[in-house]
């Protein structure tokens, strides 16, 4: 079966090579260029558009300075703080509600 395959698709390179594009073929192309798409005509070489694009790789960047990092840190301590000042705030307030849920239910026969 692959042998009878490869035989068979030996020759589409050059029927595509050779073929003209019908007219609708060329209506839809000269549509998606003027649209900004970009379309493949059969037997034609597709175009292609490649962006530069920059990237940041942190491979050979030296880091934080100490002067960062200590303002890093200092930073970091203040919000760990609040975040267990806020915490501890909602905590009370889970352990008000149970306690106030709890003595509802105590009084109820």
């Amino acid at each position: 079966m692959d042998s009878i395959l490869a035989v068979m698709s030996q020759g589409i390179p050059l029927f595509a090579k050779n073929r003209t594009p019908t007219a609708a073929e060329r209506d839809e192309l000269m549509r998606a260029q003027s649209s900004g798409q970009s379309v493949t005509v059969p037997g034609r070489q597709p175009q292609v558009t490649i962006a530069q694009v920059s990237i940041g790789l942190p491979l050979f960047a030296s880091g934080p300075s100490a002067a960062e990092r200590r303002r890093d840190s200092a930073a970091n301590a203040e919000y760990v703080a609040r975040l267990k000042r806020l915490q501890a705030r909602v905590s009370a307030s889970r352990e008000s509600l149970r306690v106030a849920d709890s003595m509802s239910r105590a009084r109820v026969p």
